[in-house]
């Protein structure tokens, strides 16, 4: 079976529907996520900030940006949902930095390349035509392919490729060297 640190969606599956995309995702006990990190990335946590997202959806988005599930990944695919959540303010970004690079268990914490990856990821988001990607029921989707898709949420793969390219030349990480 697939190691999760191993998963890599890529983004040249553009005949590929999310659903055989998301087949290929090892399996996860949403139970095994500590509650430091639910509390504020749960959308049912009263303390929950914006872009708070189920953990199916945010899989789903995993997928549709190309991104693995290394700490990395981790941090673009947050950024992303919640640079895009239209009721972000500057306080939650930063307060949401915080608590990941000082808060989190060591296991999830982030450090100076994940900040720098979810601050790429947040301007991606708040730079997209669709907003609230976070709201989105993607039930409807799931026999769409990935390109029909990232059409849909306005996610533009030269974007993507560009962000990859920066990453890939800022820091030697695996999440980096498989972008």
């Amino acid at each position: 079976m697939l190691h999760y640190s191993d998963w890599n969606p890529g983004i040249e599956n553009g005949n590929d529907t999310l659903i055989s995309v998301l087949n290929t995702l090892p399996g996860s006990d949403s139970i095994s996520i500590s509650w430091y990190v639910k509390i504020i990335e749960n959308p049912k946590s009263p303390f929950s900030l914006p872009g708070a997202i189920c953990l199916e959806s945010h899989d789903c988005i995993h997928a549709l940006l190309g991104r693995g599930l290394l700490n990395q990944d981790e941090a673009f695919v947050i950024g992303y949902t919640m640079g895009n959540a239209s009721s972000l303010k500057n306080w939650q970004v930063a307060l949401y930095k915080y608590y990941a690079s000082n808060i989190f268990p060591k296991i999830y914490r982030f450090g100076e390349r994940e900040l720098i990856a979810f601050d790429m990821g947040i301007i991606y988001g708040k730079t997209r035509r669709t907003k609230n990607i976070h709201q989105v029921n993607f039930d409807p989707y799931k026999n769409k392919t990935m390109g029909e898709i990232r059409a849909i949420f306005d996610i533009n793969l030269d974007i993507l490729r560009h962000n990859r390219y920066i990453e890939k030349n800022i820091f030697k990480s695996k999440a980096s060297k498989r972008l």
